[in-house]
């Protein structure tokens, strides 16, 4: 579930405002990808197709008193050339949110998303990579802050997030999770603070009975410099434990970093890593710089992991006021525990990916970018060997 610290969810907000404090509350965007990647399907031996992406985008962001509200629903056509019939789709992502000042001292933040959309294809089972799987996410979370006033906060926490699969032989992995947090912040400085707190999370399969039960003891900091040069990081001491394959437990570190920096002149830069265990292999969210939008939340959908240690790196060069230019590198470890009760598997692979984007806005209404994708994937217990690349080019129609 949500990693969020108060530095987070300021440094959210703030970036907000600093693009949009203008803007009109309401946003609509149209847009169209056309991609072509060389091994679609993630195998062996390489499947090709031409995927067309189009959606349509409706965005919220409205400050009203002491009241924000926030919010986007995007629908999206995916059609495919060669497996249309097989895989075309609808997708569907809904993300609300809402915070507001209570009193002189209290603050309430609220967060729900809905997504429904394809199962990365490289998660299928490696014998049936090209399926029509459907993953539906919900998430609900709260926090109820007392102290925004001061140098000290506690932070209470509650949240609740189910996952369904579409197709019969993916539901042993349909789950549900509940989790309760607190935590007490410092500020030493209006840039910069730290929270220590302990959080609770538990994730109950559905169909196997199997139940991950989970503590974390969370150390976090905040530290905003300027603009967008920013570091986020929390380090967690985790304690997981099954109640079916009860010899499969986890103590150890894990935790998330976002750090991006924007020195003066053209050029900025950043660096996203997460290490994240059982329970959190489907929904730990956490904020990320995207070079095209700014600072996003994510959430690491990687199916059949105990754990996943991820690399981003990025650099960003703004040719001109209307064009950038990014390059990009992604590292993925997985340490794989294949969910087999009578034999335990133990694996490693390795999954990297090089990228470059260049993006160009001739009017604010209008958005144009293209970008070329190298990746590979080594083997393990549950993934086959694959490697290959894609092209894509979108544009988007922006109405504010």
């Amino acid at each position: 579930m949500n990693r969020n610290s108060i530095g987070l969810v300021a440094a959210a907000l703030a970036s907000l405002a600093a693009t949009g404090a203008h803007a009109e509350p309401l946003s609509l965007t149209a847009s169209h990808t056309w991609t072509h990647d060389s091994n679609l399907a993630r195998t062996q031996n390489p499947i090709s197709d031409t995927v067309n992406v189009t959606a349509l985008q409706l965005g919220l962001d409205k400050q009203y008193g002491r009241q924000t509200y926030t919010g986007s629903a995007k629908v999206s056509a995916v059609r495919y050339s060669k497996y249309g019939d097989l895989l075309n789709n609808d997708a569907k992502d809904v993300d609300l949110g809402f915070s507001s000042d209570l009193m002189s001292n209290w603050r309430v933040l609220l967060n729900g998303s809905y997504g429904e959309n394809l199962n990365q294809f490289e998660n299928n089972k490696v014998t049936d990579h090209l399926v029509k799987n459907t993953r539906t996410n919900k998430n609900a979370f709260g926090q109820l802050i007392y102290g925004v006033s001061g140098i000290w906060a506690l932070v209470g926490s509650v949240g609740k997030a189910t996952l369904g699969y579409s197709v019969p032989e993916y539901q042993y992995l349909n789950y549900r999770q509940d989790q309760q947090g607190l935590k007490a912040v410092y500020y030493s400085t209006d840039m910069l603070n730290y929270s220590l707190g302990l959080r609770h999370v538990n994730s109950q399969f559905t169909q196997s009975g199997e139940e991950i039960d989970e503590n974390n003891l969370d150390l976090a900091t905040s530290w905003t410099v300027s603009g967008l040069s920013q570091l986020n990081a929390t380090v967690s001491w985790t304690e997981s434990k099954r109640r079916v394959q009860a010899d499969r437990r986890f103590n150890g570190l894990t935790g998330n970093l976002n750090w991006n920096y924007t020195p003066r002149g053209a050029v900025s830069y950043g660096v996203t890593a997460y290490r994240t265990s059982n329970s959190d292999q489907y929904s730990t969210n956490y904020l990320s710089f995207d070079p095209s939008i700014g600072l996003t939340r994510n959430t690491a959908q990687l199916a059949f992991n105990n754990r996943v240690t991820a690399l981003n790196l990025y650099a960003k060069w703004l040719v001109s006021a209307k064009m950038s230019l990014t390059a990009s590198t992604s590292w993925n470890r997985y340490n794989v525990e294949n969910d087999l009760i009578n034999n335990k598997i133990n694996d490693t692979s390795h999954f990297r990916r090089y990228g470059l984007v260049a993006t160009y806005a001739p009017e604010r209404w209008l958005k144009l970018s293209a970008g070329l994708n190298k990746y590979s994937q080594t083997k393990d217990a549950t993934r086959n060997p694959y490697s290959g690349h894609s092209v894509d080019v979108s544009a988007a129609f922006i109405l504010d």
